[in-house]
């Protein structure tokens, strides 16, 4: 099984909370629904999921319809795989935007201060 834990930012707000409550009620749901089926599928990938190269951590995105959310894995440990959701945004063009990645590479890096 897998689990996805959402990013706390500095007032206390889980990443997803916040995101969902941001969009269209309709598309939350659907992004909720897609959720819950990703942590029983075998293997995460295509058309699902995209890994990022080039990154000195292992990083990451969902494909959720015109949807991304960002991923970092915490553990690998084969049946209990463990997902941090750091950053979310509507995709509108082509390439992912810098500034979303920068967003999402800042949320790890944040992450691993406030465990310190």
């Amino acid at each position: 099984m897998r689990e996805f834990n959402s990013f706390i930012d500095a007032r206390g707000t889980p990443m997803l909370d916040a995101f969902l409550a941001a969009i269209p009620a309709k598309d939350a749901n659907r992004i909720a629904l897609m959720l819950q089926g990703l942590v029983t599928v075998e293997r995460l990938g295509q058309p699902y999921f995209k890994r990022f190269a080039g990154y000195p951590f292992w990083f990451g995105e969902l494909i959720l319809g015109a949807y991304r959310i960002f991923i970092h894995r915490l553990s690998a440990q084969p049946g209990q795989e463990v997902y941090l959701m750091v950053h979310a945004f509507r995709k509108k063009t082509n390439e992912t935007p810098q500034a979303e990645l920068d967003a999402a590479t800042r949320n790890i890096i944040r992450y691993y201060e406030a465990q310190n």
